[in-house]
């Protein structure tokens, strides 16, 4: 006897959830400002930078996730003016190794900044313009 409130219970919610509304999947879609497709070094797009910081393994990123492939770089070294095209995101070491040598304080010139998005399509982004400097700290 004690068995049939169980058993009306059991009846009472698997019905009850028969009649109960689906739950909606949300999606959320994240809105992208100009600036997240900004290039930038560990969030330096313009301005002074610290020099190991323009070293960084991460290179050139931006924050909506775009992947660059290749860039230009000019920088005065002394009396000449140098430029290299960059097959990937980041400085090579040699070109690095020139700028801590020749060029803190001096004005660097990152260019033609090309990168694909998730569906391959390809972006030319904005120039940035870096001073790198001993970071004393």
């Amino acid at each position: 006897m004690k068995l049939l409130p169980f058993l009306s219970f059991i009846l009472l919610f698997s019905y009850s959830n028969t009649f109960c509304q689906e739950i909606e999947k949300i999606t959320l879609v994240k809105e992208y400002n100009e600036s997240d497709f900004y290039p930038n070094i560990e969030g330096y797009f313009d301005g002074r930078i610290p020099v190991i910081k323009l070293g960084s393994l991460d290179g050139i990123q931006t924050k909506s996730g775009l992947k660059i492939s290749s860039f230009e770089i000019s920088f005065i070294t002394g009396r000449d003016y140098e430029s290299f095209q960059i097959k990937s995101n980041h400085i090579p070491d040699t070109i690095f190794t020139k700028i801590i040598r020749s060029s803190l304080d001096q004005r660097i010139f990152f260019t033609n900044i090309e990168a694909y998005d998730e569906l391959n399509t390809r972006h030319i982004l904005k120039s940035m313009s870096l001073i790198p400097f001993k970071d004393e700290d």
